[in-house]
């Protein structure tokens, strides 16, 4: 694009806007080949108007990269109205970091936050920013030296080189100023600005210097080599791992009496990191990743599977809550269920132990006595549990939010909350997690603490702009059930 002739830029702005299509990394590359040739430009420039004329023409080529880059951002965006998808992850996180203070905070981390390397990140940002502060030192050194140029023409191309450097950090880390939290591999642009400082600094020294430039761009390449057989290694034994665990949750499914035949439905409940020894990637592997955990099934085992309907999933929830049995984390008991032929896996079993612990706790409300508080739901307190009870109830009335304080009775145990010491424990809920609505009558049950002795609970329900309920409860020594 960068030749004469009209068809040759225009064939090379589509390929410009489909290659930022594919990876926006692209925009990244470009700028920084732009801002490296102009500099080697402006270093042989012998006038001011000639520097004028290189700054000029890099600015045309950002603002033709910046126009491409919005073409494809349109491109994408027509896709994903005519496919109905959605902005999530990455598009969704920048949109809500769209914000001016939301820029200035990233900037200012964009100069003072190192790139998290895995390994080796102290002699990588030494080496990195030895060479950075010597592409630095050894441009002004060339400007200096110059004899045939001017005193305004080595003070602009001063100006314009310092620019260029500050402008580097910029456009490494152009998706975190968008407020994008990227992977590591995404900061491969930063190769190309170190090969850049390091071309910008063999131009510039000569002797000595430049067989010193050499020595560290040898001793970056080493520490390179380095860290990546220690990646590689550490993500080959971490495929290794997933491939046998996956394996052998196939073992596990085919040897359940409810096994018949495949394809059988498959569903993966939750995520959990299995990290081997040197792979801090947790995200980064099957099980531990919503894109990748159904794949590692379908393509390192031979378990012939269908995607789970929602509906099937319902059912084998009502089997679990009916029978009653705490399900653990895989590889732990109950992680793998077999049920009329459908396997699901439980890697994160939080919600549906709530769910059975929901169903055995609404059984002990003890409806043959008097209620301990009389309001707009009615609240008994047994065995350390606090049940909310109405009838008749409606949907409405379980829509809102329900708020529940509880006091210590010691006034000295304050109750840690983040960063900040609270008088009370906070336990506010929403029915639907809680509770259950049958027969027109609507129970929840709030398991209370047992590591203090409770004084008070307060709780009702929270209104669009007040509280619709609001009632408080006194524990006493021959009724405290929070002992």
């Amino acid at each position: 694009a960068m030749r004469k002739g009209r068809w040759t830029k225009l064939v090379g702005f589509v390929f410009l806007i489909f290659s930022i299509g594919n990876y926006q990394s692209i925009v990244q590359i470009v700028a920084l080949l732009i801002l490296v040739k102009t500099l080697l430009h402006i270093s042989d420039a012998q006038s001011t108007k000639e520097i004028y004329g290189y700054v000029a023409r890099a600015l045309v080529l950002i603002a033709v990269v910046a126009v491409a880059y919005a073409i494809s951002n349109r491109i994408n965006a027509y896709f994903m109205h005519m496919y109905h998808l959605h902005e999530t992850h990455r598009l969704a996180q920048a949109d809500r970091n769209a914000s001016l203070g939301a820029l200035w905070r990233h900037l200012k981390d964009t100069y003072t936050t190192p790139i998290p390397f895995l390994f080796f990140s102290k002699p990588l940002h030494f080496l990195f920013a030895t060479l950075y502060g010597g592409g630095i030192v050894s441009g002004l050194y060339l400007i200096v030296r110059q004899k045939s140029d001017t005193t305004k023409a080595k003070l602009l191309k001063t100006i314009v080189w310092l620019i260029a450097f500050a402008a580097i950090p910029l456009i490494v880390n152009l998706p975190l100023i968008m407020g994008v939290d990227i992977p590591l591999r995404a900061h491969f642009p930063l190769g190309w600005a170190v090969a850049g400082v390091f071309v910008l600094s063999l131009v510039a020294v000569k002797g000595l210097l430049r067989t010193v430039l050499y020595g560290l761009v040898v001793v970056i390449a080493i520490v390179q080599i380095y860290y990546i057989s220690i990646f590689f290694d550490g993500c080959a034994r971490q495929t290794q791992a997933d491939i046998l665990r996956a394996n052998a949750i196939v073992n596990r499914i085919r040897m359940d009496k409810e096994y018949e035949k495949e394809p059988i439905k498959f569903y993966i409940v939750g995520q959990k990191p299995f990290n081997v020894v040197g792979w801090d990637i947790k995200w980064q592997q099957p099980f531990d990743s919503y894109w990748a955990k159904y794949k590692i099934f379908r393509y390192f085992t031979d378990l012939r599977f269908e995607p789970m309907n929602r509906r099937d999933l319902n059912e084998i929830e009502r089997y679990l809550v009916e029978r009653g049995e705490p399900i653990y984390s895989y590889p732990g008991k109950n992680s793998v269920v077999v049920y009329h032929n459908k396997a699901v896996l439980f890697l994160n079993p939080d919600k549906i132990n709530i769910l059975i612990k929901k169903h055995r706790d609404l059984k002990k409300i003890p409806l043959e006595r008097t209620p301990d508080v009389h309001a707009t739901f009615d609240l008994y307190i047994e065995d350390n549990i606090l049940f909310y009870y109405k009838k008749p109830c409606t949907e409405e009335e379980i829509r809102r939010k329900f708020f529940l304080r509880i006091y210590p009775k010691d006034p000295a145990h304050t109750v840690i909350s983040g960063k900040r010491g609270l008088p009370f424990a906070t336990r506010d809920f929403r029915f639907s997690l809680f509770g259950e609505r049958k027969d027109d009558r609507c129970v929840a049950a709030i398991e209370l603490p047992t590591s203090f002795e409770i004084a008070k609970i307060r709780t009702g329900q929270f209104g669009d702009n007040n509280l619709t309920w609001d009632v408080t409860y006194t524990f006493h020594k021959e009724n405290n059930r929070g002992d």
